[in-house]
């Protein structure tokens, strides 16, 4: 076996270990000192179950400081709203022999507030520990109050550490996913317009599509934590939801363009607009790879030569072809095809201009 084929197997087996990854190496450190310093205040301060405070501080570290603020609030309010719950249902009256009761209430009542708002999800295992106490003696409303104490210490060390090592912001990470999503796009435009002319990679285009929308996905999550952090004062700036749904409308017009682009044109079709079209998205192919230069780089889009004449020729030969009387023996499922296209591509155009202005926005903050 050479060498190649041993560092091959290598990298398929581990790939988180095969690859360094700065970014995981700083998180990794964050939960250790978050970790460690609530174990040794636990320790400090006696705390009866102070296991909960180490756990805390650890599920609260996130990739970046919004997300920690945001994972210490919804477990702070969880675990309270668990831990009173769990002490309320102690107050009914019942024998030694139906104490199941108060604990299928108390989970019965967290749950059906977690089915409300998920956020909450820690509030049935809190009533569950405050009405299981694991030592005797210990009163319902002592262990609920030592939980929502530990579960406060553990949180606040998280986001303190979040705040202070290495500190990473949701604002930043969110600028690369959607700097890379846009690379993606522009991969996505080049296999689509091949397909103008000849049979595309379907299975790469697959790819690429799924991949970019698991790239939103956590865009929109980041940009939530983006919110959180200018909430907290935190970070100054424009709305990253508004970055995020630009884009997001940018994939599905393309999408669009992969439907109409599904099967090459017969000749005379693509002897009239084939041309064309391949310009037009080798420039806008371009243009969303500019985009994403210039968020990464923090500065505005710089719209490339011939912008506006490009789409000015699509118009003129969309009006060409409507004109050309023998194009109405084309089959109508192509001429729908090549319609569609047309008015995606309008789309992606307009819809292009306004992620121009986002990146604008968010360029000014970063310089600024």
């Amino acid at each position: 076996m050479t060498m190649e084929a041993i560092r091959t197997r290598l990298r398929n087996a581990l790939p988180l270990l095969y690859r360094f990854n700065p970014a995981g190496l700083r998180f990794a450190l964050r939960v250790v000192i978050a970790a460690l310093i609530a174990y040794g205040l636990a320790r400090l301060l006696a705390l009866p179950f102070g296991y909960w405070a180490v756990i805390t501080a650890v599920i609260v570290m996130q990739g970046n400081i919004g997300g920690s603020l945001k994972a210490a609030r919804e477990r702070f309010i969880g675990t309270a709203l668990g831990a009173g719950l769990g002490f309320l249902v102690t107050l009914i009256p019942v024998g030694p022999d139906y104490q199941w009761v108060r604990l299928a209430l108390a989970i019965g009542a967290s749950a059906y507030v977690v089915s409300l708002d998920a956020r909450f999800r820690v509030a049935p295992i809190t009533a569950i520990i405050t009405l299981i106490v694991p030592q005797p003696g210990v009163s319902a409303l002592a262990a609920a109050i030592d939980r929502v104490i530990e579960i406060l210490l553990g949180g606040a060390i998280g986001v303190i550490v979040a705040l202070t090592v290495l500190p990473e912001r949701a604002n930043r990470t969110l600028v690369k996913r959607i700097a890379t999503v846009l690379r993606q796009l522009s991969q996505m435009l080049a296999i689509d317009m091949r397909g103008l002319h000849e049979p595309r990679d379907d299975a790469a285009l697959s790819d690429l599509i799924e991949t970019s929308r698991d790239q939103i996905k956590a865009s929109a999550t980041l940009a939530e934590e983006s919110s959180g952090e200018q909430a907290a004062r935190l970070t100054r700036g424009p709305s990253a939801d508004a970055l995020v749904r630009t884009t997001r409308r940018v994939r599905v017009n393309l999408i669009m363009i992969a439907r109409a682009t599904r099967e090459p044109w017969p000749p005379e079709a693509d002897a009239q607009l084939g041309k064309m079209f391949d310009s037009l998205g080798q420039t806008i192919a371009a243009h969303l790879s500019a985009q994403a230069d210039a968020l990464e780089a923090g500065r505005g889009v710089e719209r490339e030569d011939g912008w506006e004449a490009a789409f000015e020729t699509l118009e003129d030969h969309m009006a060409a072809f409507r004109a050309n009387k023998a194009n109405d023996a084309l089959p109508t499922e192509l001429m729908s095809r090549i319609f569609s296209l047309a008015f995606a591509v309008r789309q992606v155009k307009a819809d292009l201009a306004d992620l121009d202005d986002r990146i604008d926005e968010f360029g000014g903050t970063q310089r600024g």
